[in-house]
């Protein structure tokens, strides 16, 4: 059951105010694909995350021995990856203008083993589960297409050192994490590493997850999006109106990056030539390029780049679905 709004907020949920942007969500179905399915399409007025405070585990000894299988691979690939917190959608209702997220605790290693949909479709095969989904760490992820003030969009070509698709045409965001002590990341990445070292049949599902036995809650989407925005580009926050932020949807992908993900449209006034002149810390994980905000033109043009993730087709289906006239 989802929380309803009252006077008295949960330490374990946030809310979000967005801009409905003067438009009426449509109730029309748009076109599921093989890369992803829309789950909610927006504007909300209001977004609401209620984090249990529970950890998620992989439930079979596949899924636990394909987690240490694929952690062990990304950790000896690039050794800038580590186990960072993540939040899993758990479900998701729609009130009026209110969009409100169930979440539970993961970590990203979890996500790493986690999210393959092949491997995972024949893992619920032999265990006779239906919805390959239950098995999947589905990390919820935020992304936003920013508008600077010459109505042209940045999105990122990933470099090819990321783990999640490499080389492939994304937004600016990442995943949905909270604020953690240095301390607590740099038990969080020894635990991560250990895992490494250990054989699967040597290991308990609830080690897994690394932040065990150390407190979370739920961490703003918004709030966690221009921390990953600011990060990226390295514009400051004062470029950017917060209560003027569109949330456009919720999209699933599928396939190999299999996760949900928040949309948003953000305005900048900067203009696109004053933006590129910053750099994020985390510029390293792609460079930008520009599109034409004009939904007629934005999928050509995005498509002229390189292949864009499946998110990121998702968002140009529900962007232009609500802003072509």
């Amino acid at each position: 059951m989802l929380p309803k709004e009252n006077n008295f907020i949960p330490k374990s949920s946030t809310i979000d105010r967005v801009n409905p942007d003067d438009k009426i969500r449509s109730s029309e179905l748009l076109t599921e694909t093989n890369e992803y399915k829309i789950l909610a399409v927006g504007p909300f007025c209001k977004l609401i995350h209620h984090c249990s405070e529970i950890s998620w585990l992989p439930q079979f000894s596949e899924t636990v021995a394909l987690t240490i299988e694929k952690w062990k691979q990304a950790v000896a690939s690039n050794p800038k990856t580590y186990a960072g917190p993540q939040f899993r959608l758990e479900g998701f209702e729609i009130s009026g203008d209110t969009l409100a997220l169930q979440t539970s605790l993961i970590s990203y290693n979890l996500y790493v083993g986690c999210r393959d949909e092949k491997k995972l479709s024949e893992i619920a095969s032999a265990n006779k589960i239906k919805d390959v989904y239950d098995l999947a760490a589905q990390p919820l992820n935020v992304s936003a297409l920013i508008v600077f003030s010459d109505q042209l969009i940045p999105v990122q070509k990933r470099s090819l050192e990321v783990d999640v698709d490499p080389g492939m045409i994304y937004l600016p965001g990442g995943q949905l994490r909270d604020h953690l002590a240095p301390e607590t990341i740099d038990l969080a990445k020894q635990r991560g590493l250990a895992l490494t070292q250990i054989l699967p049949d040597n290991i308990r599902p609830e080690e897994l997850y690394v932040y065990r036995e150390i407190e979370r809650h739920a961490t703003s989407p918004l709030g966690a999006l221009f921390d990953q925005i600011i990060s990226e580009t390295g514009i400051s926050i004062e470029h950017f109106t917060l209560e003027e932020a569109v949330l456009l949807g919720l999209i699933q992908a599928k396939g190999v990056a299999l996760h949900p993900e928040l949309v948003f449209l953000i305005s900048c006034n900067l203009t696109s030539k004053e933006a590129m002149k910053f750099k994020g810390k985390d510029a390293w994980e792609g460079k930008f390029h520009l599109v034409n905000s004009d939904p007629n033109r934005i999928v050509k043009e995005i498509n002229a780049i390189g292949n864009p993730v499946p998110i990121l087709q998702g968002a140009l289906a529900v962007y232009t679905h609500l802003t072509s006239k």
